[in-house]
């Protein structure tokens, strides 16, 4: 590969000036191809250069491979564009295109989606802190951006395996919530999730619906963080055994970095179904993280039930509300001791430790009951559960 410098004696547009061989230069590249001489000058730095080779490369590699060329996708412009054609005319669409305007001003002309960096992302957070902006509406101004690039591919079949950079980190004084998840609230809102296909809607809806319910469920199941329940992998489960693996997200701690919890009823059979409708490795992610999709199911459902939902609002409910809401449960039962309570939720502060017991299989096992008898199948008078549990059990058996 040739990457040099290249001179002419007159001044150019986008020519930079040389004092020591008192002539103009831009950097370029003169490379073999695919069996062809590929030039090309106008490069401010060498660094741009080696980029433009390595995405040439990258391309010719592709087209060999039958995979959509670099050139084929979309510029960001054109994706943020589509979004605003499908969003109807109001404060929220001039909101997202003021967002889009200021975001683009701050980018190369003519970037392609799939070359957008974490680090374009972290220009648009210090430009608004430079403006004076709080980080609270920093945050909400990139909800449009984010929203957009996590649904690509809804508007370019070439996005179909897009994955979007990570977003930037705004530290936010969180406002501490109180809110549990109320029993009322539990069944209106799993019901939702539940129902069958409405007239008129995708076939894929119900399903996707579902996926989101039993997600929730298992949350308040294993008093788990809603991460921790997306990272669980068919090896963490052990049917045989009635065992699950429950894997921290948080704590350092290493006696509650991995919970051992048993299999309750209702958890087995949301876990055979899984099992069996979960395509890859994780049993109710796709890529073991909670999507902006599945928050989206969940702001529905509180919606279409009059429940209020955000990670903003003191009484919304949120994914993690489904750990608050069991940890009471359990707390507040008089047949489970703080410290079983404690190592079934995996905290490691000390006010979960306050009789000084020991849990074991068997108070474990109590606080399963516990949980099942608040959040499992009876939860809904077993009308959920679809499917057949007992000929699901018997092909994994």
């Amino acid at each position: 590969m040739a990457i040099k410098k290249y001179f002419v004696n007159k001044p150019k547009d986008g020519y930079q000036y040389d004092r020591k061989e008192n002539k103009y230069f831009s950097w370029g590249y003169d490379i073999w191809l695919n069996g062809e001489r590929v030039q090309e000058r106008g490069f401010l730095t060498r660094g741009h250069t080696e980029e433009a080779v390595k995405a040439l490369r990258e391309d010719a590699k592709n087209e060999r491979h039958g995979i959509t060329s670099r050139k084929d996708t979309p510029f960001l412009i054109e994706l943020f564009q589509r979004k605003l054609n499908t969003m109807t005319p109001g404060p929220e669409r001039a909101r997202a295109k003021r967002v889009f305007k200021v975001f683009l001003s701050l980018l190369p002309d003519k970037l392609k989606v799939i070359d957008l960096k974490t680090a374009h992302m972290n220009d648009y957070k210090e430009k608004r802190e430079a403006d004076g902006v709080k980080h609270s509406t920093i945050k909400r101004e990139m909800v449009p951006i984010i929203e957009t690039l996590n649904n690509a591919d809804q508007y370019f079949i070439e996005l179909d395996s897009y994955r979007p950079p990570r977003k930037p980190k705004l530290s936010i004084s969180k406002t501490r919530k109180t809110t549990t998840i109320t029993i009322d609230a539990r069944r209106k809102i799993l019901g939702y999730l539940f129902t069958h296909q409405k007239d008129g809607e995708d076939r894929r809806l119900p399903a996707a619906r579902r996926r989101v319910g039993l997600f929730l469920q298992f949350c308040l199941l294993t008093v788990s963080r809603p991460g921790e329940v997306a990272a669980i992998r068919r090896s963490d489960v052990d049917m045989d055994a009635c065992i699950i693996l429950i894997k921290g997200t948080k704590t350092q701690n290493e006696k509650h970095s991995t919970r051992e919890l048993p299999i309750t009823a209702t958890m087995r059979e949301i876990l055979l179904e899984r099992f069996e409708e979960s395509p890859g490795d994780y049993l109710f992610t796709k890529f073991g993280k909670v999507t902006a999709r599945m928050r989206q199911r969940l702001k529905e459902a509180c919606e279409a039930c009059g429940i209020k939902y955000g990670k903003f609002d003191p009484d919304g409910i949120i994914f993690y509300t489904a750990r608050h809401t069991a940890t009471s449960v359990l707390a507040h039962s008089n047949e489970v001791d703080t410290k079983t309570a404690g190592d079934f939720t995996g905290h490691s502060d000390e006010t979960m430790t306050l009789y000084y017991t020991h849990s074991n299989a068997k108070t474990l096992g109590i606080a399963g009951d516990v949980l099942e008898r608040e959040m499992g199948r009876k939860l809904l008078d077993g009308e959920f559960m679809e499917s057949e549990p007992d000929k699901k059990e018997s092909r994994h058996s």
